[in-house]
This record gives structure tokens, C-alpha cells and sequence, in this order.
């Protein structure tokens, strides 16, 4: 019965793309969802990580607060193209970390993956049907 209880908290992982890069991640798209992001969690998967997803483009600001692995965020535009790429190392939520412009997706991968992927500002991410955020 515990395996059974346990297994109901895994998050589906959607494929996603960005440029020729593959990723499996989590959907956050509610505010519940974005608030609890990563938390807790001792590691990532090769290539998988999370999907913040909101309701509208704007200045998007994320923190690490109860994260202890190193995570790196893209930030995305409503288009799908990368704003800019933030590296962040645990430190229980005292440092922001925000888009440069008004961005709609925030990647959340481990640290080091959008530049072992030769991803930079300008790249495009790519989902296999519309998500929207809550």
C-alpha cells in the first residue's frame, strides 16, 4: 500500500524541446504548483527538470528556498524564446532571480544543462500542445 501512495506523487514528464535539445519535465501551471517548483528535491534525472508556466508575460522572479541541488532557469518569452539563462546555487531563498524581460515559461534544469546544450539567449522552446498557467 506505501509503493502504491508513494507512486501517487510523481508528476507526469511531458517532452519538451528547446532547439534540438530534449527535455522531460514536470508542469507547474498553477500558482500552487510554481510556489512549490522544486523543493525538496535531492536530485534531477539526465535532462529533466520543470516547466513554469504563467498566466502572463511579465518580470518572472524565482528563488531557491528549500531547493539543495544547483539548478539553471531560462527564462521564455509568450513566443517561446529564451530571454536569458540564470544559474543558481541553493541558499535557502535569500537571492531573486529574474527574467530580463516579460517572460511566460521559466525552465528549471540542472545547473550546467542550457550550456552543455550550446543553448543561449534567442533559442526557441518547442511543447507538444498548448499549456497555459493558472
Amino acid at each position: 500500500m506505501l509503493l502504491l501512495l508513494a507512486g501517487c506523487n510523481e508528476s507526469e514528464l511531458v517532452e519538451i524541446r528547446v532547439d534540438g535539445a530534449r527535455a522531460w519535465v514536470e508542469i507547474a501551471d498553477t500558482d500552487q504548483r510554481r510556489r512549490t517548483g522544486l523543493m525538496h528535491r535531492q536530485e534531477l534525472g539526465r535532462d529533466e527538470g520543470m516547466l513554469m508556466v504563467f498566466p502572463v508575460p511579465r518580470i518572472q522572479q524565482i528563488w531557491m528556498l528549500n531547493t539543495p541541488i544547483p539548478l539553471d532557469v531560462g527564462f521564455f518569452d509568450a513566443d517561446g524564446v529564451l530571454l536569458n539563462t540564470v544559474s543558481m546555487s541553493p541558499d535557502g531563498g535569500r537571492t531573486i532571480h529574474e527574467s530580463t524581460g516579460p517572460a511566460l515559461y521559466a525552465l528549471e534544469m540542472n545547473i550546467g544543462w542550457f550550456g552543455n546544450n550550446g543553448i543561449a539567449p534567442g533559442a526557441r522552446l518547442s511543447l507538444p500542445y498548448v499549456i497555459e498557467g493558472r
